[in-house]
């Protein structure tokens, strides 16, 4: 149990740098600063709900066909975690685990 609390800051950190290797910051901060406020907060909201929608149907079938339950908490920190891996994995890979 304490490796795994060692493990997984050290593999977020990990998928964290890897994003930072791929992006330009000097780039993204260009482009925030050009950003309309209320379309990005907009875009922000239906985003994450976008992201709720698929988080609660992946719990129900886990639910109904692995007969796995987990809280609200778990499933998004689950599903978040999901997407951050995908997005630096060859196709999306990393979502898929």
């Amino acid at each position: 149990m304490m490796l795994r609390r060692l493990l997984r800051p050290a593999f977020g950190m990990a998928v964290l740098v890897a994003v930072l290797v791929t992006v330009n910051p000097g780039a993204v901060g260009d482009r925030l600063e050009r950003a309309h406020l209320l379309t990005a907060l907009v875009a922000i909201i239906g985003l994450s709900t976008t992201h709720l929608i698929a988080a609660a149907a992946w719990r129900r079938i886990l639910a109904l066909l692995g007969d796995v339950r987990l809280s609200w908490g778990s499933t998004m920190r689950i599903f978040y975690a999901a997407q951050a891996i995908g997005g630096v994995t060859p196709g999306n890979v990393g979502g898929d685990v």
